[in-house]
Formats: structure tokens, C-alpha cells, sequence
């Protein structure tokens, strides 16, 4: 079946005129669909996909380590490889569809939907960038979220962070460290019993702005993706 497609595709190259440009690309396109060699379906999905999942590791990693990163930020930054995917198809799609029409009045709805995603890769590298500022500045919101968390008992997440680090307590080993200090454990009792020496804002402050930086690489990745189309239709 594909054999006869083939040889179909053959002849219909040799019929049309070498000036028309847009026939010719239509039939490459679907060759190129019935060898499963559709550029868009390979490197360019396989790409997105790559770092859909890399935003989606960083999200998971917000939210194991009780790190000071909302949780919009990690959602944004997994949306937007699919999204800008999904809406540069839809255009390019348009564009061939008009193409084949004599019809080529997509220019406009080209550019807004580039600025649309250029807009949107930038909210989310300004907002994964606040948390790559001087460590004095991460310290603050990573105290906080300890302080919150200490205050709310909240000992599966404490103990997640220090387990994972091995450290103990937030500034020092002693600092609100779990096991909380109680009648029967004193401030001390995390370094006795799991022979940690070791405060946990080093530790966690690296794995936040490690965080931060796959959600910076995401956005930055959409837009270098989005230079190449954009070059490869300007001098299609």
C-alpha cells in the first residue's frame, strides 16, 4: 500500500510545474507522513515532551522538599511546552492549509501568537529567577517556611528534609530540629540518635535554587525552539 502511495507521490511530482512551491511542499509533507518521518512528530514533540517532563520533576521536587516555590510557577512552566507545541502546529497547520489556497495571510496571527509565547516564557524565567537571588535573600522565605511548618508539628515534612540532607534543624542541628523537643527529647536529640552534625539550610537552599534553575531552563528552551521556527519560516 505504501508502495503504490509512493510511486502516487512520484508521479505527482513530475506533473507539477517547478515554480509551484506550494504544491511541491504538500506533497513533501505527506511523504514525509507515510514514511513516519514528519519532522513535527519526532525531534520537535520529542523535545516539548523532554522538557514538559523536566518542569514536572521540578514541580514534584517543590513538593517532596517543602521548598518556598509556588506551586503556579511549577504548573506554568509544565503547560507551556504542550501549549506553545499545540498552538505553533495550529499555525503552521493554518498557514499550509492557506498556503494551498494562494491564501497566505497568516503573518499576523503568526506574530501574536509568538509574542503570546515569548510573554509567558518570560513571567515564568522573572518568576523562577527570584529564587536564584543572593543566599541572605532565600534564607528569609526558607526560615519561614520552616518556622510554619515547626509551628504546625508538621513532622513527616521536617523529617523528609532532614533525612534527605542528613542534617538536622534549620540554622543549626538544635534549631527546631524533629524529633521536637519535648518532656522526654531535648533540642539535641535528632544529632544523638541519627549522628548528624550538619544544619539543613545549606542543603535545602542548593536544592531550591537546583529547582529553580530546571523551571528557568524550561522557558529559556520554549523560546530557543521558538527563534528556530520562527527563522525556518521566515526563510521557507
Amino acid at each position: 500500500m505504501q508502495n503504490r502511495l509512493r510511486e502516487a507521490l512520484r508521479r505527482s511530482h513530475e506533473v507539477l510545474p517547478t515554480t509551484d512551491r506550494d504544491s511541491a511542499k504538500y506533497c513533501r509533507t505527506c511523504e514525509q507522513t507515510i514514511n513516519g518521518t514528519t519532522p513535527f512528530l519526532t525531534k520537535e514533540t520529542q523535545y516539548l515532551a523532554g522538557l514538559t517532563i523536566l518542569a514536572a520533576f521540578a514541580l514534584h521536587s517543590a513538593h517532596v522538599y517543602s521548598l518556598p516555590i509556588a506551586d503556579i510557577i511549577g504548573a506554568l512552566a509544565v503547560a507551556l511546552p504542550p501549549l506553545a507545541g499545540v498552538a505553533m502546529s495550529t499555525v503552521l497547520s493554518l498557514n499550509d492549509s492557506l498556503a494551498a489556497k494562494g491564501q497566505l495571510q497568516t503573518s499576523r496571527i503568526f506574530q501574536v501568537v509568538m509574542t503570546a509565547i515569548i510573554i509567558y516564557s518570560t513571567v515564568i524565567a522573572t518568576l523562577a529567577g527570584t529564587h536564584l537571588s543572593p543566599p541572605n535573600s532565600l534564607t528569609c522565605a526558607l526560615r519561614e517556611r520552616w518556622t510554619d511548618m515547626f509551628r504546625a508539628k508538621d513532622a513527616e515534612a521536617i523529617r523528609r528534609i532532614q533525612d534527605a540532607f542528613a542534617c538536622c534543624g534549620f540554622n543549626s542541628p538544635r534549631d527546631m530540629a524533629f524529633p521536637f523537643a519535648d518532656r522526654s527529647h531535648g533540642a539535641e536529640t535528632c544529632m544523638v540518635r541519627f549522628e548528624r552534625n550538619t544544619a539543613c539550610v545549606e542543603p535545602w537552599m542548593m536544592e531550591e535554587q537546583k529547582v529553580a534553575i530546571m523551571l528557568l531552563v524550561v522557558p529559556l528552551a520554549v523560546f530557543i525552539w521558538q527563534v528556530c521556527i520562527d527563522f525556518d519560516s521566515f526563510f521557507a
